[in-house]
């Protein structure tokens, strides 16, 4: 189903100023074949599709889900952006709800810390779309692959990175323009959108 189709379907944001995607979960995220389901959501527009599996994304923190899972989703990554996909309950499949194209993201980097690897993004815009909401993101989110749970899997990270890092081009005309993501002051912190705290901490 392409996601034009969902967006009269979610609700507006709840009191608590998150978006609810009632009917919406990870999926069979242990079973054997959740690649090829994955795949076989993923439109052939999108071109081939690299890098598939359970990921962490600060992005989503303004998204309600259990507080297990409140920035986990499925992620794809593709020839032109990262697609974040969730199961339709009860019967699927995969739907993608949120697209994040490379030509929206200024500049990638990775972190690494003891045996675990995040990306960073910094986003030219702070704005995406979920569903028919748009919300604020920070300028800078962060993210990487699991294996289980919230144990990060830093060798797919490390090599999603490699991969973004030759897709994600400064926009013509913006090389001597300073990052978004640079001399951020302290007294608009809270007018940033939603925060990375503890982040790094994840196992």
């Amino acid at each position: 189903m392409d996601a034009a189709f969902i967006v009269l379907s979610l609700p507006m944001p709840n009191d608590a100023g998150k978006i609810d995607l009632p009917g919406y979960s990870l999926g069979p995220v242990s079973s054997d074949g959740v690649q090829e389901l994955v795949l076989n959501a993923i439109p052939a527009s999108d071109g081939n599709v690299y890098f598939t599996g359970r990921g962490q994304w600060t992005g989503l923190e303004n998204v309600n889900q259990p507080s297990s899972r409140m920035i986990q989703s499925i992620v794809g990554i593709s020839d032109s952006q990262i697609l974040f996909l969730w199961w339709r309950e009860p019967d699927g499949p995969h739907e993608t709800l949120i697209r994040l194209p490379y030509s929206e993201i200024y500049s990638v980097d990775l972190s690494t810390f003891g045996l675990g690897a995040v990306i960073k993004f910094c986003h030219e815009d702070n704005e995406i779309l979920i569903g028919d909401q748009i919300i604020s993101i920070d300028h800078e989110t962060r993210f990487n692959f699991l294996k289980s749970g919230f144990f990060g899997d830093a060798e797919k990270t490390k090599e999603a990175f490699v991969f973004l890092e030759n897709k994600i081009i400064l926009k013509e005309g913006l090389e001597h323009l300073p990052s978004p993501c640079e001399d951020v002051v302290e007294s608009d912190a809270e007018d940033q959108g939603f925060g990375e705290d503890d982040f790094t901490e994840r196992p």
